[in-house]
């Protein structure tokens, strides 16, 4: 297992696979806070996540990788009771996370360190970076991005 911080592993640890490759950026350190990586078309100004190498709005593509906000707001969400992916453990949150990047720009998610009852829509909410499943044929932790809720500062 990679070491951890104050959100989530720094890093793939032994065994550990990457959700995808190009979508975040890891910490340096342990109080580091992680990014998720997108795309911003310099034509237009339009931000997609995950990356991708040209706009989709007006197709441009003169595009450059950008880090998001690591904080949010939940838009919307549902509980999954029913396993429908192999390799995650049921029950979670699925949430749509609302940037401040950009007012059209959503994000799929998991919710974490949250009991289910206790989500609701316009919650704050941090990135942390965990294992999000396990793999189909490899059975190894797929290590990725969830939010969870913002802590209240006392």
């Amino acid at each position: 297992m990679a070491k951890e911080g104050l959100y989530g592993r720094l890093g793939l640890g032994e065994g550990e696979i990457p959700l995808r490759d190009g979508i975040l950026r890891f910490p340096s350190s342990p109080k580091e806070k992680p990014h998720l990586i997108a795309s911003k078309c310099k034509s237009c100004g339009d931000i997609s996540f995950p990356p991708k190498i040209f706009c989709g709005k007006c197709e441009g593509q003169d595009v450059e990788m950008i880090p998001l906000s690591n904080r949010g707001k939940i838009y919307s969400y549902t509980v999954v009771r029913q396993m429908a992916i192999p390799g995650i453990e049921v029950p979670y949150v699925l949430a749509i996370v609302k940037v401040p990047d950009d007012p059209e720009l959503l994000i799929a998610t998991q919710i974490a360190d949250c009991e289910p009852e206790d989500v609701s829509i316009g919650m704050e909410v941090e990135m942390i970076i965990d294992k999000v499943r396990t793999g189909l044929t490899s059975g190894k932790d797929v290590i990725g991005y969830k939010f969870r809720p913002v802590k209240k500062q006392t």
